[in-house]
């Protein structure tokens, strides 16, 4: 082995211990708030959204705006025009008019706003309409719930209630989170025990409606919410509520303020200390990519001007850990052993659609630092259940008897990509020769 080789290994090698190579995130999701309202904002807002190609659609709140109080079926019929109306193809089960929803899974998860308690008279009809049954097993309730994609936690909160300081304005104290929402609250222990149990090889995000910080002019800082999140094992808290765009940071743990998601804007006062970033300017929405120890996210406006890019990193210790799972069953493992040569196993999961047992199709491909596709391991039809393959630069052929065309591949960074209808997955690997 010359010098040179042995060069390249050591730098290889070190770019992938230290992530910097890592070109392609997990998945992809986006964040909005504030945002049904039924007008041309909200229109353009989801459909940037829609070009993105994300994995699911995370919500901070205020999906509703319509006035409705009191009437079921009025409520239903005005959510179903604010929200199934432009974000359908992501809901499942989809009960509403505009189409047939999400074609497998459920990949819509909305958090309850103010709007949503009052204007739906309780949260009846947001209950009804969006199920989220499978998220509830810790909670007990579909208010406030947890879910796991991939490497991520998500702890969806409900933050409108007694003790806020606006619950004493008119009509909005008849409803609110019977479980509470100050610090000492049902609901706040509930979240205190999932963070403390955590994966501690997850990122934990919390999403809650009114801000803990703000520095809009109209509501601002909620105190009431000012939960020892950080210390709890937060990594990233959501807000919405205030429709700015504001990322701020309090004893190191990043908070964002998200609400132009289509209602309205409103203005800025004095800023707050905590306030690094403010926007104002237009709507638009979050775009979060998803590494193994980083997270990026992206505030884009409805125009597509990119108007604040951030990125959170995380020590993983534990990143081989075979329990990374991902919602509704769907998994790419991490290789082993991975840096290989000449061969490496993959394993991977995929389940189908409730009450389905259809066999999909699958697709698993190797590419290049570059880009380009050096392999192609799996590309068939398969049933659900949990398969492992070889990728080994030693054989001629694959398990169906096809010529190998990749024995000559050098040492470097490579990425095996797993495809599944709309779940996809992509991991790293290192040769070395």
């Amino acid at each position: 082995m010359n010098i040179y080789r042995i060069f390249s290994i050591i730098v290889i090698s070190l770019l992938f211990m230290n992530g910097l190579m890592n070109a392609q995130p997990i998945y992809k999701f986006a964040v909005i708030g504030d945002f049904g309202d039924d007008n041309q904002a909200e229109a353009d807002v989801a459909s940037l959204v829609n070009s993105w190609n994300v994995s699911f659609i995370l919500t901070v709140g205020d999906n509703f705006y319509g006035a409705t109080d009191g009437n079921y079926s009025a409520s239903w019929n005005a959510l179903d025009d604010e929200v199934g109306k432009y974000y359908h193809d992501w809901i499942q089960p989809y009960l509403g008019t505009y189409g047939s929803g999400s074609s497998d899974i459920n990949r819509f998860f909305p958090a309850l706003g103010n709007h949503d308690w009052y204007h739906l008279d309780s949260s009846k009809v947001y209950e009804d309409y969006f199920d989220l049954t499978p998220y509830n097993t810790t909670s007990g309730n579909e208010r406030y719930y947890d879910f796991v994609w991939e490497n991520v936690h998500f702890y969806v909160l409900s933050t409108y209630g007694n003790g806020l300081t606006e619950y004493s304005f008119p009509r909005h104290n008849n409803y609110g989170e019977p479980d509470g929402v100050v610090q000492n609250s049902k609901q706040a222990q509930w979240l205190k025990t999932q963070l403390e149990n955590s994966d501690p090889s997850h990122w934990n995000i919390v999403i809650t409606h009114q801000p803990p910080y703000s520095s809009s002019s109209q509501h601002g800082s909620e105190p009431a919410v000012q939960w020892p999140y950080k210390d709890w094992g937060t990594d990233l808290v959501l807000c919405g509520h205030d429709h700015t765009y504001e990322r701020l940071n309090s004893n190191g743990l990043t908070y964002i303020v998200n609400g132009l998601g289509g209602e309205s804007i409103y203005q800025f006062g004095s800023p707050v200390s905590q306030s690094e970033f403010r926007y104002n300017s237009n709507y638009g929405a979050m775009l979060f990519e998803v590494y193994t120890d980083s997270i990026n996210f992206k505030f884009i406006s409805r125009t597509g001007l990119l108007v604040d890019d951030y990125t959170l990193t995380k020590f993983v210790s534990n990143t081989d850990k075979q329990d990374l799972g991902s919602i509704n069953g769907f998994y790419l493992a991490p290789n082993y052993p991975n840096p290989f040569n000449p061969s490496t196993k993959i394993r991977y999961s995929i389940s189908g659609a409730p009450n389905n047992s259809a066999r999909q199709p699958v697709s698993l491909k190797v590419f290049d630092i570059l880009g380009i596709e050096v392999a192609t391991l799996v590309d068939e039809q398969q049933s659900p259940g949990n398969y492992e393959v070889e990728f080994n630069l030693g054989k001629n052929t694959n398990q169906a008897g096809n010529s190998l065309t990749y024995k000559k591949l050098t040492s470097g960074i490579y990425f095996y990509r797993l495809v599944v209808g709309k779940f996809i997955q992509t991991r790293k690997m290192v040769l070395i020769k």
